[in-house]
């Protein structure tokens, strides 16, 4: 009934934005087997600064594809950013000889790696909320 009058004073204020910069960072490794097949690793990953958020470095050791055929993948999708607090849909698939696509959606609180808490967002409105 009188939502639009407290309605601007409960909107939460834009968070100050993050010392370190936001990024998504793009890895792909590709090979062929001694058989002939096809391996591939590719991964998106949030970074904050060096800090690697979300995802996971790039396979190194050799052979790094012991069960061909292989492929692994990973994409992030930044959905918003507020200051230090990013929204993101993650996600994950393997294939062969099932693939399994996993998707979820997360905010992040970049200054401690973590998913964000309401408390750390809005510690104004978190009991409310």
């Amino acid at each position: 009934m009188f939502w639009w009058i407290v309605a601007p004073f409960v909107q939460t204020a834009p968070h100050a934005a993050p010392e370190a910069a936001v990024d998504v960072k793009f890895q792909r490794r590709e090979e062929m087997t001694a058989d002939g097949l096809w391996c591939t690793w590719e991964a998106e990953s949030l970074t904050y600064g060096d800090q690697v958020i979300w995802g996971e470095a790039m396979p190194t050791d050799e052979p790094w594809c012991a069960r061909p055929p292989f492929e692994s993948s990973r994409r992030v999708d930044v959905l918003g950013r507020d200051g230090p607090f990013v929204s993101v849909r993650l996600t994950e698939w393997n294939c062969c000889p099932d693939k399994e696509v996993v998707t979820r959606c997360v905010t992040y609180d970049v200054r401690t790696g973590q998913p964000a808490t309401i408390e750390a967002y809005d510690p104004r409105w978190a009991k409310w909320r």
